[in-house]
Protein backbone atom coordinates (compact mmCIF):
# COMPACT_ATOMS: atom_id res chain seq x y z
CA UNK A 1 0.00 0.00 0.00
CA UNK A 2 3.09 2.35 0.93
CA UNK A 3 4.53 1.87 -2.81
CA UNK A 4 1.12 2.49 -4.34
CA UNK A 5 1.16 5.59 -2.14
CA UNK A 6 4.13 6.62 -3.54
CA UNK A 7 3.10 6.26 -7.00
CA UNK A 8 -0.01 7.81 -6.85
CA UNK A 9 1.97 11.25 -4.76
CA UNK A 10 4.84 10.96 -7.63
CA UNK A 11 1.96 11.13 -10.79
CA UNK A 12 0.74 14.24 -9.07
CA UNK A 13 3.71 15.64 -9.31
CA UNK A 14 4.41 14.94 -12.66
CA UNK A 15 0.80 15.67 -13.60
CA UNK A 16 1.65 19.24 -12.34
CA UNK A 17 4.95 19.35 -14.15
CA UNK A 18 3.04 18.45 -17.21
CA UNK A 19 0.20 20.79 -17.09
CA UNK A 20 2.52 23.62 -16.65
CA UNK A 21 4.43 22.82 -19.23
CA UNK A 22 1.72 22.00 -21.84
CA UNK A 23 0.16 25.73 -20.62
CA UNK A 24 3.31 27.29 -20.55
CA UNK A 25 3.75 26.04 -24.33
CA UNK A 26 0.13 25.91 -25.66
CA UNK A 27 0.22 22.46 -26.36
CA UNK A 28 -2.90 22.05 -24.37
CA UNK A 29 -4.45 24.00 -28.01
CA UNK A 30 -4.10 22.06 -31.22
CA UNK A 31 -1.95 19.17 -30.19
CA UNK A 32 -1.67 17.67 -33.33
CA UNK A 33 -0.29 20.90 -35.08
CA UNK A 34 3.04 20.37 -37.06
CA UNK A 35 6.46 21.66 -36.01
CA UNK A 36 6.20 24.83 -37.36
CA UNK A 37 2.60 25.83 -35.62
CA UNK A 38 4.01 23.92 -31.92
CA UNK A 39 7.42 26.89 -32.46
CA UNK A 40 4.68 29.54 -33.11
CA UNK A 41 2.54 28.61 -29.82
CA UNK A 42 5.80 28.68 -27.97
CA UNK A 43 6.47 31.90 -28.95
CA UNK A 44 3.31 33.50 -27.56
CA UNK A 45 3.91 33.51 -24.34
CA UNK A 46 7.32 34.97 -24.23
CA UNK A 47 6.59 37.70 -27.13
CA UNK A 48 3.60 38.44 -24.81
CA UNK A 49 5.65 39.18 -22.07
CA UNK A 50 8.07 41.11 -23.89
CA UNK A 51 5.43 43.38 -25.14
CA UNK A 52 4.00 43.82 -21.72
CA UNK A 53 7.63 45.04 -20.38
CA UNK A 54 8.29 47.26 -23.15
CA UNK A 55 4.91 49.14 -22.63
CA UNK A 56 6.21 49.01 -18.55
CA UNK A 57 9.65 50.76 -19.73
CA UNK A 58 7.31 52.88 -22.01
CA UNK A 59 4.54 54.30 -18.82
CA UNK A 60 7.68 54.40 -16.61
CA UNK A 61 9.78 56.77 -18.83
CA UNK A 62 6.71 58.48 -19.67
CA UNK A 63 4.70 59.33 -16.13
CA UNK A 64 4.88 62.04 -13.72
CA UNK A 65 3.30 59.82 -11.00
CA UNK A 66 6.28 58.46 -8.90
CA UNK A 67 4.11 55.96 -7.16
CA UNK A 68 3.27 54.37 -11.03
CA UNK A 69 7.29 55.03 -11.89
CA UNK A 70 7.84 52.61 -9.00
CA UNK A 71 5.79 49.82 -9.87
CA UNK A 72 6.41 49.93 -13.79
CA UNK A 73 10.05 49.03 -12.59
CA UNK A 74 9.21 46.39 -10.58
CA UNK A 75 6.66 44.91 -13.09
CA UNK A 76 9.40 45.10 -15.53
CA UNK A 77 11.65 42.99 -13.23
CA UNK A 78 8.97 40.50 -13.09
CA UNK A 79 8.45 40.27 -16.82
CA UNK A 80 11.87 39.92 -17.45
CA UNK A 81 12.06 37.42 -14.45
CA UNK A 82 9.55 35.67 -15.95
CA UNK A 83 10.89 35.77 -19.91
CA UNK A 84 13.71 34.04 -18.23
CA UNK A 85 12.52 31.40 -16.34
CA UNK A 86 10.39 30.71 -19.45
CA UNK A 87 13.49 30.51 -21.54
CA UNK A 88 15.40 27.93 -18.97
CA UNK A 89 12.03 25.41 -18.71
CA UNK A 90 10.60 25.79 -22.31
CA UNK A 91 14.03 26.13 -24.65
CA UNK A 92 17.29 26.03 -22.81
CA UNK A 93 17.27 23.10 -20.08
CA UNK A 94 14.47 21.43 -21.21
CA UNK A 95 16.43 17.85 -21.90
CA UNK A 96 18.16 18.74 -18.41
CA UNK A 97 14.62 18.81 -16.74
CA UNK A 98 13.74 15.63 -18.35
CA UNK A 99 16.10 13.64 -17.02
CA UNK A 100 15.38 15.18 -13.94
CA UNK A 101 11.89 13.98 -14.06
CA UNK A 102 13.27 10.23 -14.85
CA UNK A 103 15.65 10.49 -12.16
CA UNK A 104 12.69 11.38 -9.45
CA UNK A 105 10.77 8.28 -11.18
CA UNK A 106 13.78 6.03 -10.78
CA UNK A 107 13.50 6.92 -6.94
CA UNK A 108 10.24 5.44 -6.51
CA UNK A 109 10.95 2.14 -7.54
CA UNK A 110 11.98 -0.66 -5.53
CA UNK A 111 15.42 -2.66 -5.06
CA UNK A 112 16.93 -5.48 -3.96
CA UNK A 113 17.40 -3.96 -0.25
CA UNK A 114 13.83 -3.77 1.37
CA UNK A 115 14.67 -1.72 4.68
CA UNK A 116 16.62 0.81 2.30
CA UNK A 117 13.36 1.15 0.11
CA UNK A 118 10.99 1.57 2.73
CA UNK A 119 13.16 4.31 4.46
CA UNK A 120 12.84 6.07 1.38
CA UNK A 121 9.52 5.59 0.46
CA UNK A 122 8.36 7.18 4.12
CA UNK A 123 10.74 9.61 3.41
CA UNK A 124 9.18 10.90 -0.33
CA UNK A 125 5.89 10.26 0.62
CA UNK A 126 6.76 12.84 3.79
CA UNK A 127 8.40 15.52 1.21
CA UNK A 128 5.66 15.03 -1.59
CA UNK A 129 2.99 15.81 0.69
CA UNK A 130 4.16 18.69 2.13
CA UNK A 131 5.12 20.31 -1.49
CA UNK A 132 1.96 19.55 -3.43
CA UNK A 133 0.37 21.13 0.43
CA UNK A 134 2.65 23.92 0.30
CA UNK A 135 1.89 24.55 -3.42
CA UNK A 136 -1.21 24.66 -3.62
CA UNK A 137 -1.13 27.36 -0.88
CA UNK A 138 1.70 28.99 -2.40
CA UNK A 139 0.09 29.92 -5.59
CA UNK A 140 -3.33 30.69 -3.90
CA UNK A 141 -1.73 32.88 -2.39
CA UNK A 142 -0.14 34.28 -4.64
CA UNK A 143 -2.91 34.86 -7.13
CA UNK A 144 -4.96 36.54 -4.00
CA UNK A 145 -1.83 39.35 -3.99
CA UNK A 146 -1.96 39.34 -7.59
CA UNK A 147 -5.96 39.97 -7.34
CA UNK A 148 -5.45 43.01 -4.40
CA UNK A 149 -2.59 44.90 -6.02
CA UNK A 150 -4.88 44.30 -9.71
CA UNK A 151 -7.72 46.37 -7.69
CA UNK A 152 -4.95 48.61 -6.35
CA UNK A 153 -3.50 49.65 -9.66
CA UNK A 154 -7.33 49.52 -11.08
CA UNK A 155 -8.01 52.55 -8.35
CA UNK A 156 -5.08 54.06 -8.26
CA UNK A 157 -5.21 54.97 -12.56
CA UNK A 158 -8.65 55.54 -12.74
CA UNK A 159 -9.37 52.38 -13.72
CA UNK A 160 -7.90 52.22 -16.22
CA UNK A 161 -4.15 50.45 -16.27
CA UNK A 162 -4.24 47.15 -14.11
CA UNK A 163 -0.78 46.88 -13.93
CA UNK A 164 0.06 50.90 -13.93
CA UNK A 165 1.43 50.87 -17.69
CA UNK A 166 -0.62 51.87 -20.57
CA UNK A 167 -0.40 51.37 -23.70
CA UNK A 168 1.17 53.82 -25.91
CA UNK A 169 -1.03 56.29 -27.56
CA UNK A 170 1.14 55.65 -31.21
CA UNK A 171 -0.71 52.29 -30.81
CA UNK A 172 -4.24 53.00 -29.72
CA UNK A 173 -4.74 56.88 -28.86
CA UNK A 174 -6.31 58.46 -26.10
CA UNK A 175 -9.18 59.37 -27.88
CA UNK A 176 -10.39 55.76 -29.11
CA UNK A 177 -13.27 54.45 -26.65
CA UNK A 178 -11.98 50.61 -27.18
CA UNK A 179 -8.64 51.77 -25.54
CA UNK A 180 -9.60 51.38 -21.99
CA UNK A 181 -11.03 47.87 -22.09
CA UNK A 182 -8.19 46.42 -24.77
CA UNK A 183 -5.65 47.95 -21.82
CA UNK A 184 -7.40 46.39 -19.32
CA UNK A 185 -7.95 42.84 -21.15
CA UNK A 186 -4.27 43.24 -22.15
CA UNK A 187 -2.73 44.07 -18.94
CA UNK A 188 -5.01 41.38 -17.25
CA UNK A 189 -3.81 38.50 -19.07
CA UNK A 190 -0.39 39.28 -19.01
CA UNK A 191 -0.73 39.39 -15.17
CA UNK A 192 -2.08 36.31 -15.26
CA UNK A 193 0.73 34.83 -17.46
CA UNK A 194 3.30 36.37 -15.32
CA UNK A 195 2.40 35.14 -12.07
CA UNK A 196 1.33 31.72 -13.41
CA UNK A 197 4.81 31.09 -14.81
CA UNK A 198 6.80 32.63 -11.97
CA UNK A 199 5.03 30.97 -9.13
CA UNK A 200 4.24 27.40 -10.75
CA UNK A 201 8.37 27.31 -11.75
CA UNK A 202 9.27 28.19 -8.17
CA UNK A 203 7.08 25.50 -7.26
CA UNK A 204 8.32 22.85 -9.71
CA UNK A 205 12.16 23.77 -8.39
CA UNK A 206 10.53 22.77 -4.72
CA UNK A 207 9.65 19.69 -5.81
CA UNK A 208 12.68 18.59 -7.24
CA UNK A 209 14.16 19.84 -4.46
CA UNK A 210 11.86 17.58 -2.18
CA UNK A 211 13.27 14.54 -3.96
CA UNK A 212 16.66 15.19 -3.40
CA UNK A 213 16.04 16.09 0.41
CA UNK A 214 14.38 12.92 0.85
CA UNK A 215 16.34 10.63 -0.83
CA UNK A 216 19.60 12.32 0.59
CA UNK A 217 18.18 11.68 4.44
CA UNK A 218 17.47 8.19 3.45
CA UNK A 219 20.88 7.49 2.96
CA UNK A 220 21.68 9.06 6.41
CA UNK A 221 19.27 6.57 8.13
CA UNK A 222 20.40 3.77 5.47
CA UNK A 223 24.12 4.24 6.83
CA UNK A 224 22.78 4.65 10.45
CA UNK A 225 22.25 0.93 10.26
CA UNK A 226 26.03 0.24 10.28
CA UNK A 227 25.84 1.70 13.75
CA UNK A 228 24.96 -1.86 14.73
CA UNK A 229 27.98 -4.06 15.38
CA UNK A 230 25.91 -7.42 13.92
CA UNK A 231 25.20 -5.09 10.74
CA UNK A 232 28.17 -3.97 10.28
CA UNK A 233 30.13 -7.41 10.35
CA UNK A 234 27.17 -9.14 7.78
CA UNK A 235 25.34 -6.36 6.32
CA UNK A 236 27.93 -3.65 5.14
CA UNK A 237 28.71 -5.39 1.92
CA UNK A 238 25.47 -5.18 0.54
CA UNK A 239 24.27 -1.01 2.68
CA UNK A 240 27.69 0.04 1.19
CA UNK A 241 26.87 -1.13 -2.17
CA UNK A 242 23.16 0.84 -1.86
CA UNK A 243 24.50 3.97 -0.86
CA UNK A 244 27.67 3.95 -3.25
CA UNK A 245 25.47 3.41 -6.24
CA UNK A 246 22.43 6.16 -4.99
CA UNK A 247 25.09 8.50 -3.95
CA UNK A 248 26.59 8.21 -7.06
CA UNK A 249 23.55 9.09 -9.01
CA UNK A 250 22.75 11.85 -6.77
CA UNK A 251 25.80 13.91 -7.37
CA UNK A 252 25.04 13.07 -11.10
CA UNK A 253 22.19 14.62 -11.12
CA UNK A 254 22.65 17.70 -8.88
CA UNK A 255 25.33 18.95 -11.10
CA UNK A 256 22.51 18.65 -13.44
CA UNK A 257 20.35 19.95 -10.91
CA UNK A 258 22.90 22.75 -10.40
CA UNK A 259 24.00 23.83 -14.21
CA UNK A 260 20.08 24.55 -14.58
CA UNK A 261 19.87 27.43 -11.68
CA UNK A 262 23.11 28.26 -12.58
CA UNK A 263 22.10 31.14 -14.65
CA UNK A 264 18.15 31.15 -13.66
CA UNK A 265 19.25 31.69 -9.19
CA UNK A 266 21.34 34.77 -10.25
CA UNK A 267 18.63 36.28 -12.49
CA UNK A 268 16.45 35.51 -9.78
CA UNK A 269 17.99 37.19 -6.97
CA UNK A 270 18.59 40.51 -9.04
CA UNK A 271 15.71 41.01 -10.04
CA UNK A 272 14.03 40.25 -6.16
CA UNK A 273 16.53 42.07 -4.92
CA UNK A 274 15.18 45.34 -7.05
CA UNK A 275 11.67 44.85 -6.21
CA UNK A 276 12.09 44.12 -2.44
CA UNK A 277 14.23 47.52 -2.36
CA UNK A 278 11.43 49.55 -4.26
CA UNK A 279 8.39 47.78 -2.83
CA UNK A 280 10.43 48.34 0.78
CA UNK A 281 11.19 52.30 -0.20
CA UNK A 282 7.52 53.01 -1.19
CA UNK A 283 6.14 51.33 2.09
CA UNK A 284 8.86 53.77 4.27
CA UNK A 285 8.82 56.72 2.27
CA UNK A 286 5.06 57.30 0.94
CA UNK A 287 1.18 56.76 2.02
CA UNK A 288 1.14 52.82 0.56
CA UNK A 289 -1.85 50.43 0.86
CA UNK A 290 -2.24 46.81 2.11
CA UNK A 291 -1.16 45.86 -1.90
CA UNK A 292 2.69 47.10 -0.96
CA UNK A 293 3.79 45.37 2.40
CA UNK A 294 1.61 42.26 0.66
CA UNK A 295 3.89 42.24 -2.46
CA UNK A 296 6.89 43.17 -0.61
CA UNK A 297 6.65 39.87 1.70
CA UNK A 298 5.80 37.93 -1.09
CA UNK A 299 9.05 38.98 -2.64
CA UNK A 300 11.16 38.27 0.86
CA UNK A 301 9.13 34.97 1.13
CA UNK A 302 9.91 33.77 -2.04
CA UNK A 303 13.19 34.89 -1.42
CA UNK A 304 13.95 33.05 1.88
CA UNK A 305 12.10 29.70 1.13
CA UNK A 306 14.72 29.50 -2.31
CA UNK A 307 17.69 30.34 0.42
CA UNK A 308 16.31 28.51 2.80
CA UNK A 309 15.76 24.97 0.11
CA UNK A 310 19.53 25.50 -1.50
CA UNK A 311 20.60 25.59 2.56
CA UNK A 312 18.94 22.09 3.26
CA UNK A 313 21.11 20.58 0.57
CA UNK A 314 23.91 21.78 1.53
CA UNK A 315 23.62 20.22 4.68
CA UNK A 316 22.06 16.88 3.41
CA UNK A 317 24.78 16.38 1.16
CA UNK A 318 27.30 17.00 3.80
CA UNK A 319 25.79 14.79 6.05
CA UNK A 320 26.48 12.03 4.27
CA UNK A 321 30.33 12.02 4.89
CA UNK A 322 29.38 12.36 8.84
CA UNK A 323 27.00 9.32 8.82
CA UNK A 324 29.66 7.44 7.48
CA UNK A 325 32.35 8.75 10.05
CA UNK A 326 29.79 7.66 12.42
CA UNK A 327 29.28 3.93 11.65
CA UNK A 328 31.21 1.01 13.21
CA UNK A 329 33.99 1.25 10.16
CA UNK A 330 36.60 -0.80 12.63
CA UNK A 331 34.25 -3.56 12.77
CA UNK A 332 34.51 -4.16 8.84
CA UNK A 333 36.73 -5.93 6.62
CA UNK A 334 39.69 -4.10 4.49
CA UNK A 335 37.62 -3.55 1.38
CA UNK A 336 35.06 -2.32 2.99
CA UNK A 337 36.92 -0.33 4.77
CA UNK A 338 38.22 1.43 1.59
CA UNK A 339 34.22 1.54 0.47
CA UNK A 340 33.43 3.61 2.93
CA UNK A 341 36.39 6.15 2.67
CA UNK A 342 35.67 6.71 -1.47
CA UNK A 343 32.04 7.47 0.06
CA UNK A 344 33.30 9.78 3.18
CA UNK A 345 35.41 11.63 0.47
CA UNK A 346 32.62 12.17 -2.30
CA UNK A 347 30.31 13.34 1.33
CA UNK A 348 32.26 15.88 2.68
CA UNK A 349 32.03 18.52 1.13
CA UNK A 350 28.66 20.30 1.20
CA UNK A 351 27.09 20.54 -2.28
CA UNK A 352 24.41 23.17 -2.66
CA UNK A 353 22.97 25.57 -5.03
CA UNK A 354 24.88 28.64 -6.49
CA UNK A 355 23.97 32.06 -8.15
CA UNK A 356 25.99 32.42 -11.38
CA UNK A 357 29.38 31.45 -9.37
CA UNK A 358 29.05 34.45 -7.45
CA UNK A 359 27.68 33.21 -4.09
CA UNK A 360 25.98 30.10 -2.79
CA UNK A 361 22.10 29.79 -1.96
CA UNK A 362 22.61 29.58 1.60
CA UNK A 363 21.03 31.60 4.84
CA UNK A 364 23.74 33.94 4.00
CA UNK A 365 22.69 34.79 0.78
CA UNK A 366 19.13 35.96 2.37
CA UNK A 367 21.07 37.74 5.12
CA UNK A 368 23.29 39.41 2.67
CA UNK A 369 20.37 40.65 0.53
CA UNK A 370 17.82 41.08 3.53
CA UNK A 371 20.95 43.86 4.52
CA UNK A 372 18.53 46.31 2.33
CA UNK A 373 16.54 46.36 5.24
CA UNK A 374 18.60 49.53 7.13
CA UNK A 375 18.87 50.95 3.70
CA UNK A 376 14.90 51.42 3.32
CA UNK A 377 13.98 51.64 6.97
Amino acid sequence: MSQEELILLHQKVINFHRVFINWASLNCIYQSAGRNVQRLKLTFVPLYCVTALLFCVYTAMTTDNQISLFYCIIIAVCFYQCCFKFYCFMVAYRGDFTKMLEYMEFLTKPTDLPFADEIRGLRLRRNIKFILWFTKMFVAASNSIACIVTLYALSETNYCCPLFFKIPSFIIEEENYLKRPISIIFSCVAYFILVQIMMCSDSVFFMILAYFEGNLTALVEVIQHLNDTETAKKDACKILRYVYEYHCDVLIHLRIFRRIYWHLNIHFITTNFIAICLLLFMSRFYESPIATYLGAGTAIFQLFFVCFCGQILRNRTEAIGDALYHTRWYEMNRREKITVLIIMTAGQEPIGLDAGGIMPISFNTFANVSGINPITF
